[in-house]
């Protein structure tokens, strides 16, 4: 690029004129600020118009430059002192109308070497700049892509119907072993069993339950009320059966499965009568439904 046609241009085309206030955006930050570039773009401007006897000089008091730019006399002081440092403007007081003046005075050699390698620096950083936001575009580009895939791949997993659970099968009921599991001996469960098996009532567990509630009521364990109906051939149980026994005694004495357990010498007349009568009894538990 050519640096110093571009700045003649510059001061050509885009600087100052008499009532347009021009600031070009290179100047603005090669100064670093908006009025700092218009004070400059003036200064170029009326480097541009002095003859060839003022070998480049012209002047300006602050109250010139406070009604062409707005600018105060301290801050044309400090842009002016900015450019006197990087190197590119001179200045002297003189007398103009009879009143001591600033004279200012472009080094355009130097100008264009300074501002030159500011443009040129600028366009370097800008491609730099400009590589690292596209290879950092092209990153989170490619992260956001992989990480959509993966999103998705997890998504995708996670949609799959999951195969539906199998109910656990319960075991098959095994009333032998639920009746030796609450205390009754495993031959008398055994044949318990089979005695309901032979009498086509087959034992469930729904049965073995109502069974135990009677053996509660009537305070007995279920090992008791399972002799009781082996002994005497009974499909169940009632509760209420020992209580009609005992009326049927006269209010007290021993129920017949008590007798049936003792020994028959030790059983009175009225106690013998009643056992023997007993067996010619019909099953009470023929209309029991469990």
């Amino acid at each position: 690029m050519d640096y110093q046609k571009f700045t003649n241009d510059l001061i050509a085309n885009f600087t100052g004129q008499a009532n347009v206030l021009v600031i070009p955006k290179p100047l603005a930050d090669f100064m670093g600020s908006l009025e700092g570039g218009l004070l400059l773009s003036q200064i170029l401007y009326w480097s541009g118009r002095v003859n060839k006897e003022s070998e480049g000089w012209f002047y300006k008091s602050y109250r010139d430059w406070e009604e062409e730019l707005g600018l105060s006399k301290y801050k044309v002081s400090s842009y002016t002192k900015k450019m006197k440092e990087i190197g590119f403007l001179d200045t002297k007081v003189k007398k103009a109308n009879g009143d001591p003046t600033v004279h200012y005075r472009l080094k355009i050699g130097e100008f264009q070497k300074t501002f030159g390698k500011f443009l040129h620096d600028r366009s370097l950083k800008n491609l730099t700049n400009g590589s690292e936001e596209i290879s950092q575009t092209l990153t989170e580009t490619t992260t956001e892509t992989t990480t959509e895939t993966n999103n998705n791949a997890h998504a995708a997993k996670f949609d799959e119907p999951k195969p539906a659970r199998k109910p656990t099968p319960k075991p098959p009921f095994d009333p032998v072993q639920s009746m030796v599991a609450a205390g009754v001996d495993p031959d008398a469960a055994a044949d318990y069993v089979e005695l309901r098996r032979a009498k086509r009532a087959p034992l469930t567990a729904r049965a073995l339950k109502l069974l135990s509630a009677e053996a509660a009521k009537a305070k007995k364990t279920l090992a008791d009320v399972i002799d009781i109906c082996v002994m005497n051939g009974w499909q169940s149980y009632k509760a209420e059966w020992d209580t009609q026994q005992r009326k049927r005694s006269g209010g007290g004495g021993r129920t017949i499965n008590e007798l049936r357990e003792m020994d028959v010498n030790d059983l009175t007349w009225s106690e013998s009568n009643r056992l023997a009568l007993s067996e010619f009894q019909p099953d009470p538990t023929e209309d029991i439904p469990f």
